[in-house]
């Protein structure tokens, strides 16, 4: 009996030993730490592709020669896809090199959490290829495609996991079509109340798949940023502006659209602008840039992981070093930059995670 509690004492001991010793490693361990955010740009000249820590402002890597534009990131800051003259480009970031490319280019969205790259192919294959728009369901890792011929696509908008996108057809009407199920859900042109049919440039779409936004021109060299209803397409307020080549963004919670005017002084058209579109609210204000050049242009907007910060390529075309504008989205106004000397005009941007 005592040789039996005795071997019950020394197990119980031994497992005191062993918690405190487990306790001891768990409270040892060094808590994960917080990985930095990361600028990727290209220009020309030089030709190249450069990553930018935005907590250093130092560039950590880059590719002098063979890169791209940068267009989206992966969630986890490893994969990076990019456009240059005929081709898409897949970059791993760690080191940063080129993976692989595909024939063609055009516009790039990540979708069904980030496991879909969708691509609207509106490049040529090469110098005597034609232009041609097709719809593309891309898996990022092994680069298989799955393409929809049978509907030209341009400027697709789309949201993470809504199931459809938004995009113009060769007649230049918008386009609502349900990828998951292979239809369309509706197409038509969006005509503002004169009766001028609106051409769309560029289109997102809300997370929540309920409202679709666009940078519209017509032949008059008048241009709107619309807000309509989807996928019914039906109009429901418009912006003028002074050009339809700047960018657009919807905030990742849903709350605002960012879009931008390049201007067009060329037709006697205000300069380079702003915006945000208050979701809730229906209004839309300008926002000052705070760059002192003489032009100031803004071109492409993309949103931080959390959505707490816009990034805004703004190109000038009298300098050297050219910011990228940092926007708050909590404060709603310009609250840095990132000067950018690495690159003589960056157009194209992704933000991500540091890999």
């Amino acid at each position: 009996m005592r040789l039996m509690w005795r071997l019950s004492l020394v197990v119980a001991l031994c497992a005191g030993i062993l918690a405190s010793l487990l306790s001891c490693a768990k409270k040892s361990t060094k808590p994960e730490e917080k990985k930095g955010l990361r600028l990727y740009t290209g220009g020309c000249p030089p030709i190249g592709l450069y990553a930018i820590d935005l907590e250093t402002r130092e560039v950590v890597d880059s590719l002098r020669e063979g890169g791209g534009s940068p267009k989206v990131i992966s969630r986890d800051g490893r994969l990076l896809f990019g456009n240059t003259g005929y081709a898409t480009i897949k970059f791993a970031t760690h080191p940063l090199h080129e993976v692989a490319r595909l024939a063609g280019g055009g516009g790039l969205n990540f979708i069904e959490d980030g496991t879909i790259l969708l691509r609207s192919r509106t490049a040529s294959t090469g110098p005597s290829a034609p232009v041609t728009g097709a719809l593309e369901f891309i898996d990022p890792v092994s680069l298989k495609v799955t393409r929809v011929d049978s509907i030209p696509a341009y400027s697709v908008g789309s949201a993470d996991t809504v199931g459809f996108v938004i995009f113009k057809d060769p007649q230049d009407r918008v386009v609502a079509y349900d990828f998951r199920n292979q239809r369309v859900l509706d197409a038509d042109s969006i005509y503002i109340p004169d009766g001028e049919h609106a051409i769309p440039f560029h289109l997102a779409l809300h997370p929540a798949g309920t409202q679709g936004y666009g940078l519209f021109g017509d032949s008059y060299y008048r241009a709107w940023f619309i807000v309509f209803k989807t996928p019914s397409l039906e109009l429901e307020e418009f912006y003028q502006l002074a050009h339809p080549f700047g960018d657009v963004a919807v905030s990742p919670d849903g709350g605002y659209v960012l879009f931008d005017d390049p201007g067009d002084t060329w037709h006697g058209y205000p300069g380079a602008g702003f915006f945000v579109y208050d979701v809730q609210a229906r209004t839309a204000r300008e926002i000052t840039i705070p760059v002192q050049r003489a032009v100031a242009t803004p071109s492409d907007i993309v949103f931080s992981p959390d959505g707490t910060k816009a990034y805004v390529s703004c190109g000038a075309a009298t300098d050297v070093t050219i910011p990228v504008m940092v926007f708050d989205m909590a404060k709603l106004e310009f609250v840095d930059s990132v000067e950018v000397s690495c690159v003589w005009a960056p157009g194209t941007i992704a933000v991500g995670p540091e890999p």
